[in-house]
């Protein structure tokens, strides 16, 4: 079985880490240490059944992968949790401390409930998800992962519930940047829904469809008329909709495809 990436690293990590933790084994064919290194991992991944997976990147066949992570020396191991580098260590080392590392390294039983919920999010099976979200907070109020997707799931319904859910996730958590950016989404919701008390303006309207769009989370039909309403007029209600533009980037990432799609487009009205 090969386990050397095929296609994009953003299908088989970024975006596969989502359900599973992704292991990756940055190496190269003249690296002594990698041909040590990468059958122990083979044999492991052979035997790690659901808890991990594992996709070897040749640096020399993906020069930009291995800068953009910033490679500097070879065999380097990146474990990828829902996007992100969660843990890594550099060199060759034996199985027994690998299996050490990785029990340490790996999501822990909540971590994989929230993982569950959120793919059952992704298939639209919203009250699937909030049981099993519920079910972690029952055991953990404080878990923060969780609390995140707790007020996901209440924004297209409850933005209020959304924000007051935000308020428990503190400055300095992993959480908090998200966090912060769908607080933006929640509270840009719940000031729409006094819709007569917004000013008059050209860009008001679309303003509006914009918001009406992310009650549906329709991303790409929000930043569309986000768009139209700076187009109109950029000073709307204090810059709302580009506040709101810049909020809804900063909760889809930037590595996110509505968001590549529209970063630049957004950026050039904005800065016209």
């Amino acid at each position: 079985m090969s386990y050397e990436l095929e296609s994009s690293f953003e299908a088989e990590v970024i975006q596969a880490s989502a359900t599973i933790p992704v292991l990756v084994d940055f190496w190269a064919p003249w690296c002594g240490p990698c041909q040590a290194l990468g059958p122990v991992l083979e044999k492991m991944a052979g035997t790690a059944g659901e808890r991990w997976r594992l996709i070897k990147v040749n640096t020399e066949a993906h020069p930009a992968v291995a800068q953009e992570y910033q490679i500097a020396s070879i065999p380097a191991v990146k474990l990828f949790v829902d996007g992100k580098v969660v843990d890594e260590f550099n060199g060759a080392l034996s199985e027994s401390q690998i299996e050490t590392w990785l029990e340490n390294a790996l999501p822990s039983a909540a971590a994989k409930s929230v993982a569950e919920a959120r793919e059952l999010m992704s298939q639209q099976r919203e009250p699937e998800a909030k049981k099993i979200v519920e079910a972690v907070l029952n055991d953990n109020p404080h878990n923060e992962d969780a609390l995140l997707l707790q007020a996901e799931l209440a924004f297209p319904n409850d933005p209020k519930k959304s924000l007051d859910i935000i308020e428990s996730i503190k400055v300095g958590s992993d959480n908090h940047e998200r966090a912060q950016a769908l607080k933006v989404l929640s509270e840009h919701r719940l000031r729409a829904n006094t819709r007569v008390e917004l000013p008059e303006s050209q860009g008001k309207e679309a303003y509006l469809q914009a918001i009406d769009a992310l009650a549906s989370l329709n991303y790409e039909e929000a930043l569309d008329q986000l768009i139209l309403s700076i187009e109109s007029d950029r000073q709307f209600s204090d810059e709302a909709a580009i506040e709101l533009g810049k909020g809804i980037f900063r909760w889809l990432g930037i590595r996110h495809p509505i968001a590549d799609n529209f970063y630049r487009k957004f950026t050039s009205v904005l800065y016209a």
